[in-house]
């Protein structure tokens, strides 16, 4: 069995370049689990997050959880049906199996788990709707309880205004991506081939 290994971003794309602090979550993504083929994520909270953002972190680990452990099920299923499989037709055979024969043992193994499939599938789109609002409600505390400089002037703190949007432009983007189930710190380049 291969052991799962986990690759850090770098400072400088976790960071702002302006800042020397970190506001965003460091985030280490593993190599394919040899079981579930699930490239996990290691979330390692920032010490000054929000109750809101802590809640849309932990709900995000849960659902990864969740997905983890249905795919390793669902794949060691699989591979225990497919052995049985590939005995019964060597042993009825002595040869092994054509593809032809894989296919139409593919497409029972489909309508048999056809119900299991779809109550995961309904599970996970209603765990990511939850998520949205999640981000959704994080990225608003962000904005609304962005704490400005001691006021000197009557003018408003332009670096709180540009903080403050730029945490709701962030939080709107990590929306998106949610939505259409991409992982955020992602990018796909045109290819669709995630670029970092």
């Amino acid at each position: 069995m291969r052991s799962v290994r986990f690759a850090t971003t770098t400072a400088a794309s976790a960071a702002p370049a302006a800042s020397s602090t970190r506001t965003a979550p460091l985030l280490m993504v593993s190599s394919p689990h040899p079981q579930s083929a699930i490239r996990l994520v290691r979330f390692n909270p920032v010490s000054k997050e929000m109750p809101q953002t802590q809640l849309y972190n932990r709900q995000r680990a849960a659902i990864q959880q969740m997905h983890h452990s249905f795919w390793a099920a669902n794949n060691s299923h699989f591979e225990a049906q497919m052995a049985a499989f590939e005995q019964k037709v060597y042993e009825r055979t002595g040869n092994q199996a054509t593809h032809a024969e894989f296919a139409r043992f593919y497409k029972s193994y489909l309508t048999e788990n056809q119900q299991r499939h779809w109550e995961y599938n309904t599970k996970w789109w209603r765990a990511n709707a939850e998520l949205a609002v999640l981000a959704l409600k994080s990225a608003t505390a962000s904005v609304t309880n962005a704490q400005p400089a001691a006021p000197v002037s009557l003018l408003p703190n332009t670096d709180s205004m540009v903080g403050s949007v730029v945490g709701l432009g962030r939080g709107l983007k990590t929306l998106v991506y949610v939505l259409i189930g991409m992982d955020p710190q992602s990018k796909r380049s045109a290819q669709g081939v995630s670029v970092r």
